[in-house]
């Protein structure tokens, strides 16, 4: 007699939904009995030869709740779906199938999980637009809250054509970094926040300004160039005070450069990273987010992805001295696609990167373990990678737990358990989608948003251009209001012609991190 049983179970959670993937030696049309509180148990007899033989066991409920496999008929992978749980609840449930022996169901042995606890949405949050400047708002709500009111916050700006918004993270002051303006003559701004209390009214109008800190024409004295572009601005949570901005020169001028500050901006100097022609294009400059145990690297570790050399090459430039000064680590692929490179922040010998291999691996996603040297391609066949510049994506690395990952890219969202062994399938994003923040205490909680300007009216919720979601963005709710159709976007939503999100353009500063937040 061949028996049916269970032979594994793959669960995954939210904080109202749970997923049960698991695999039966033989195929069967699986059903799932659930609740809330654990079921009674009777144990089973059978008669063999005037003899009384324990068999096992029968769950009983009074009233379970029943869930069906989502595949049809029989199969040998089985899936369940269970949606708008409570959260924290612990869930009891067994995999059942009909007709056993004896009339019996085929009950498989009986388990439980227990739901994360429902996170919170932080109310407050900038974002950062293409063509309309930087909006704020204190009311932010989740997916089924009300659509937060948004303010416009651009005073001081000499252009609202946006390119990235930045923080300085774990920075008490809560300073916001923004690059605007056309990519030849682009301004360096920084905010500086001051608390708003939950009582204070704040009005049509009302804005904290914007002082330059740093322009196009400055960077170039500081190098010596005849012309450039401000590439990326990031900030270091271990050394407060310390920005750093990659510049690009002209194609055939001076090279790219780290330009460094170490008093908020206030006063910088040059420091070079590559020297020479070819600079096609810069990508973006990181800092390590927190101090590693001897012997890997300090707090101090810097990465930049570059796109340089005769044809174009993704590079990845390393400084291990506050960006004061940079050694080449790798270079892979041939194309002038704007790479784009993302550091471990539980590791920082541990970069990500990636690059244009040929026309049949356009898209490929790299990892080194040693500083940037010898990358290794980490996404097999799945072309994972995310560019800054033309096939813009993002990835993200849980701080709690460095084996999970998620990669925003080609309107798709994978997931890996396993750091990079492999990668789940992927969830097609409801809405057109190439930029990505999650919160980084609640990794289901996503922010997404369009990267273009989002299509007319009325095809609403589609048109806005912020969403947020709980299942990968499967399911999307627009955050932006009800009357994006408006040009004023109604007074309480980002219009949907703003021009789409700057790069890392959602900042939502989170209360554990910055002091000023109420």
């Amino acid at each position: 007699m061949t028996w049916w049983i269970l032979t594994q179970y793959l669960p995954e959670t939210t904080f109202n939904s749970a997923t049960i993937n698991c695999y039966s030696n033989i195929a069967d049309h699986a059903f799932m009995s659930w609740s809330y509180h654990k079921p009674a148990r009777r144990q089973l007899f059978r008669r063999v030869r005037g003899k009384t033989i324990p068999c096992g066991f029968k769950y009983i409920w009074d009233t379970p709740n029943l869930a069906e496999q989502t595949q049809m008929g029989d199969t040998l992978f089985h899936r369940f779906r269970l949606v708008n749980l409570k959260p924290a609840a612990t869930i009891w449930y067994y995999i059942w199938a009909p007709d056993g022996p004896y009339g019996n169901q085929i009950q498989g042995p009986l388990l439980h999980l227990t739901l994360p606890p429902a996170p919170y949405w932080p109310k407050k949050m900038y974002v950062a637009t293409r063509a309309r400047g930087v909006y704020y708002t204190r009311t932010f709500t989740g997916p089924e809250g009300t659509n937060p009111r948004w303010y416009q916050v651009n005073l001081g700006l000499d252009s609202l054509l946006c390119w990235q918004l930045a923080w300085s993270l774990l920075n008490p002051y809560a300073r916001l970094y923004l690059i605007a303006g056309p990519a030849a003559t682009r301004v360096l701004y920084r905010m500086e926040p001051d608390p708003i209390p939950w009582w204070r009214p704040i009005w049509p109008g009302w804005t904290f300004p914007w002082v330059p800190i740093l322009t196009t024409e400055q960077a170039c004295t500081l190098t010596g160039s005849v012309s450039g572009e401000l590439c990326w601005v990031a900030t270091d949570a271990n050394h407060p005070g310390y920005t750093y901005v990659l510049f690009n020169s002209g194609l055939t001028d001076t090279g790219t450069w780290c330009l460094r500050s170490v008093d908020y901006g206030d006063s910088w100097t040059a420091h070079n990273i590559y020297a020479g022609i070819f600079n096609y294009r810069a990508g973006n400059i990181v800092a390590g987010l927190t101090q590693t145990a001897p012997p890997g690297p300090q707090a101090n570790t810097l990465y930049a992805s570059l796109n340089t050399g005769a044809g174009g090459h993704a590079q990845i430039y390393f400084s291990d001295d506050l960006g004061a000064s940079w050694s080449l680590q790798d270079s892979i692929g041939l194309t002038i696609q704007v790479p784009r490179c993302t550091v471990d922040p539980t590791n920082l010998k541990t970069v990500y990167m990636t690059a244009f291999i040929d026309a049949g691996n356009p898209y490929e996603l790299f990892r080194s373990q040693t500083q940037g040297a010898n990358l290794v391609e980490i996404d097999g066949a799945n072309h994972l990678g995310f560019f800054i510049d033309l096939h813009p994506g993002q990835m993200w690395i849980n701080p709690n737990d460095r084996a999970d990952i998620r990669v925003l890219t080609d309107n798709n969202y994978w997931r890996t358990d396993d750091t990079w062994s492999t990668w789940r399938a992927p969830t097609p994003v409801a809405v057109e989608s190439s930029r990505l923040s999650i919160i980084g205490h609640s990794p289901d909680y996503l922010y997404l948003a369009r990267d273009t300007s989002a299509p007319d009216p009325p095809n609403p919720p589609s048109q806005h251009v912020l969403f947020v979601s709980v299942d990968g963005g499967t399911t999307m709710w627009a955050k932006c209001g009800a009357h994006a159709d408006e040009p004023d976007g109604g007074g309480d939503s980002i219009p949907y012609n703003c021009g789409g999100l700057a790069l890392d353009g959602i900042c939502h500063p989170e209360p554990e991190a910055y002091l000023w937040y109420d």
